[in-house]
Formats: structure tokens, C-alpha cells, sequence
């Protein structure tokens, strides 16, 4: 073996097995054996060849019941079928494995290297290096279970709304918190990356008035990793969902100008404590925003000219001259000056004192303009797609479809079917697939459209076959359809 490829391998080990175990020089010199093994050294590699996938397994089948004993047998079994199938192959391509010649042995070096961990250190040390894997990357590792099992497991779960364009896949997203994809609002882009990285979030909204108006506070408290240290930020707006998007934004350009920073704060900490409020400088926010409650700072906002009332003399237009003072409250938009400008002209004979001629005659115009509103013909309300796909279809049916066990697990048949035969409905089924070459992910996604009325609505089923991902479509058309 040269000399760079020992050193290369050298550092590799200490980096992923180091931090689980003491490696000495008798203990690195096993490891390097399953790379070029020697005559002498040969037969001891097979056997751990041989061993390392059974203490793999095992390893992370005290994994899942440590973890998810208390969601039962089948949550336990789901889990761990999961992992014997694809987490030794995981292991070797997220761990780049150095090949010695041949790269097809990566797989065997990895499973070699695992057999000498448990020889030296037993089913703890293995133990300890899949616990510290799995945590890091079951986002991924999980992402083919059943939606309730990673619904037991609280690993997030990704759905698309329904009768969406199409957006780009996950690993498509740029997690280093750029927001120049003009597919992905900051909002959906700071979800995305929170939940690729394997971390959490939640919201917690508020509220407040500012002179008399109405705002609405959304404060976000995410860990960017399964252990990583607690932080938050919060933002006001006009709206929750105003307030969101520009609390999104803040973080989004944050980690943006703080490029290492992000990783930072990926990291896990010993024992993560209150949330802490990211260092996000006032005069970077989002300008449009209102800024917290003691940065506010009132001013003349809306007025009514003196003028209009000052002489008799004047002609009756000045009666309707109305002054919008050029400095107001910082924290008002644009369109929170239109609404409240709008107020004071629908409101307008409430607020002047003008002779009793001219309002009169403005009381009369009210009241021919509340009758012609009243003699108006009611608006009629647009159906949405779902509502038109519902018209066309006996909704009990698909209830019974349901609520039978036999039709709901094999969908297909029952509920394709069924639409087959209406009149005005068509079905088709696209697929798309994505994943690694050893664990493909297909992606199904189940249109029922009504090309008379130009209506259509889509669900959308994930699995690691293609079968299977169009029955969890179509489950979830189902689901779609009943609003469950």
C-alpha cells in the first residue's frame, strides 16, 4: 500500500470511528488490513467480513427498541426491516469509504472495518457509531416508511399541495439558505432546509395594536439538527402569514451573510437549552415590516384640513379637501396608509361638520346607494376544482371506499374503476423517480381532471416502488376527496 493511500485511509478511520472508540496502533493496524489484506491476515479479514453485517444489524435493532419501544412491535419491526435493507449501503456512500484498486469492495471494507470494531470494542462501540449515524441521517434513511409509521417516529412528512406546479425535489434545494430560486418563497424554502438537515420547528403567533392597528407577531423556534442547540426569531406584520414570510426572510438572508454559520449551528450540543434569539441586527430586516413595539414612533398620520371649514365663503369642493399628513408611523406600509385613507372617505360624513344643506343632500345620495345595493343581484360564489370534482361524483361511495379495509388497501381496482365509468372524469398516473442507484425513491402523482369544466386536482404518494407509490396517491386522493 503507498504511502498516501495509508495516510488517506488513516485519516478516514479516526474520523468516523475515532470519536467511538480508542484506536491505538494494534487497533489501527487491524483496521488497515481490511483495506490490502496479507496472506497471514486474509482469513481473519473474512471473518470479519462476515460479522460486521450480523453486528450491524443487531446494533440497530437495540437502536430502535432504545428509541421506539414505547410505539410497539410493529413501529419496532417497520424500522428495523427498513434498516437491515439499506443501511449498510447508506453507510457506504454517505461515509466515502476509500477504495484500494477495486471501488465495488467499499461495501466489504465498510463491513470489515465494522467486524474489527465489534472484535475489539463489542456491540457497544457498533452500537454507539449507528446510533450517532442514524440520528444524524434518519430524515433520509426514514423517508420510505409508511406515513403513519414516520408519523409515530415524528420524522417529517412531505407533502405537496394538492393542484400545485410541480417544484423541484429536496435534494434539488440549495441548504445553504439562498433565496434566489424564484420556485421557493423564503417560507418553503426555511421548511425545506430545516427538515433535510434532520431538524424541527414550531410556530407561536401574537398579537398587538399599534395605534389602532391590528398586528400579528410569528415567532419560530427551530433546531437545525436533531441535537443541535435551540434558536428563534420573530416578526410583525399585517398579517400571519406577512409575518411569517418576513420572519423566513430575516433567517434566510441571515445565514446568507453568515455563510459558516449554518453549519455552526448544525452542530449537537451536550444539553441544548432555551431557545436563543439568532443575532439578526435590527437595520438588516426586512424592510417590509413593521419593527418591534418600542422602535415605533408616532406621527401625524390622516387628517382633516382646517380649510374646509374655516369660512363661509368657500366653495362647497372644499368641503371634500382632505389632507394626508407626509410623515406617519414608521412601521405602516403603504397599504395599511391606503385602508385607513379609504376609511376616512367612506366615513367621511362622520368625521366633517358641514351645513345642514350639504348633508342632507350626502344622506340622500347614501341612501339611493344603499338601495341600489340592496336591489343588486347576489354575487355568485366560484367553485373551487375539488368542489366541481366532487359534484361529479357520489360521495358516499367514496366513503364507503374508505372505510372498507379491503378497497382502501388496494385502491386501485375500487376507486379507478369507479371513475372509469362517470362521464365527464378522467384519470392518469405520472411518475418520477429520484434516490441513490440502491435506494430509489418513486414519486406518483394522481390526476382526476373534468375537461368540460377545465378543473383538475392532484395527490401525490411516495414509496420505494412504483406500485406502491400510486396506491398511497391514490389514498390520499381519497383523503383529498372526503377533506379527512
Amino acid at each position: 500500500m503507498l504511502t498516501g493511500e495509508a495516510s488517506e485511509i488513516t485519516l478516514w478511520i479516526n474520523s468516523v470511528f475515532g470519536p467511538f472508540l480508542p484506536l491505538d496502533d494494534a487497533a489501527l493496524t487491524e483496521f488497515h488490513a481490511t483495506f490490502a489484506p496479507s496472506l497471514q491476515q486474509a482469513i481473519h479479514t473474512k471473518t470479519y467480513t462476515f460479522l460486521g453485517p450480523v453486528a450491524l444489524q443487531y446494533a440497530a435493532a437495540l437502536y430502535a427498541a432504545e428509541r421506539y419501544q414505547r410505539l410497539g412491535v410493529e413501529t419496532l419491526n417497520n424500522v428495523k426491516s427498513m434498516l437491515d435493507r439499506g443501511l449498510l449501503k447508506f453507510m457506504t456512500s454517505t461515509l466515502n469509504v476509500p477504495s484500494v484498486g477495486d471501488p465495488n469492495q467499499a461495501e466489504t471494507i465498510l463491513s470489515a472495518c465494522i467486524g474489527v470494531t465489534h472484535a475489539l470494542h463489542g456491540i457497544d462501540a457498533v452500537q454507539r457509531l449507528v446510533a450517532g449515524f442514524i440520528d444524524e441521517h434518519k430524515f433520509v434513511l426514514f423517508r420510505t416508511l409508511p406515513k403513519r409509521v414516520k408519523e409515530r417516529l415524528n420524522i417529517p412528512i412531505k407533502n405537496r399541495i394538492v393542484a400545485t406546479p410541480r417544484r423541484k425535489s429536496s435534494t434539488q434545494i440549495n441548504t445553504d439558505m439562498s433565496i434566489d430560486s424564484s420556485l421557493y418563497s423564503p417560507l418553503q424554502l426555511l421548511h425545506e432546509m430545516i427538515s433535510n438537515k434532520g431538524g424541527s420547528f414550531k410556530w407561536h403567533s401574537s398579537d398587538r395594536l399599534v395605534l389602532g392597528q391590528q398586528e400579528w407577531g410569528e415567532r419560530i423556534v427551530f433546531k437545525l439538527s436533531a441535537q443541535a442547540q435551540p434558536l428563534c426569531h420573530e416578526r410583525y406584520g399585517l398579517s400571519k402569514r406577512k409575518a411569517k414570510m418576513l420572519t423566513a426572510t430575516d433567517i434566510a438572508n441571515y445565514y446568507k451573510s453568515h455563510p459558516g454559520q449554518l453549519e455552526l449551528d448544525c452542530r449537537p450540543v451536550d444539553a441544548p437549552g432555551e431557545p436563543q434569539a439568532l443575532p439578526i441586527p435590527q437595520d438588516t430586516y426586512s424592510t417590509d415590516a413593521a419593527p418591534p413595539p418600542e422602535l415605533i414612533e408616532s406621527k401625524d398620520s390622516l387628517s382633516i384640513s382646517s380649510s374646509s371649514s374655516s369660512s363661509g365663503g368657500n366653495p362647497p369642493d372644499d368641503l371634500n379637501r382632505i389632507h394626508i399628513a407626509e410623515k406617519r408611523c414608521y412601521g405602516i406600509d403603504d397599504a395599511s396608509v391606503e385602508e385607513r385613507l379609504m376609511d376616512i372617505l367612506l366615513n367621511f360624513d362622520h368625521k366633517c361638520e358641514v351645513d345642514a344643506g350639504s348633508a342632507t343632500k350626502r344622506r340622500k345620495a347614501s341612501d339611493d346607494e344603499d338601495m341600489d345595493t340592496w336591489n343588486a343581484p347576489m354575487p355568485t360564489r366560484v367553485l373551487s376544482d375539488l368542489e366541481v370534482v366532487r359534484k361529479h361524483l357520489d360521495m358516499s361511495r367514496v366513503e364507503r371506499m374508505y372505510k372498507d379495509p379491503v378497497q382502501y388497501a388496494n385502491p386501485k381496482s375500487s376507486f379507478f374503476s369507479y371513475i372509469y365509468n362517470l362521464p365527464g372524469l378522467e384519470t392518469h398516473t405520472t411518475y418520477t423517480e429520484s434516490g441513490p442507484p440502491h435506494q430509489r425513491v418513486f414519486e406518483a402523482s394522481t390526476t382526476i381532471s373534468a375537461p368540460a369544466d377545465q378543473v383538475k386536482i392532484t395527490a401525490v404518494g411516495e414509496a420505494s416502488r412504483k406500485s406502491e407509490a400510486e396506491m398511497v396517491a391514490i389514498r390520499e386522493m381519497i383523503k383529498l376527496l372526503l377533506d379527512i
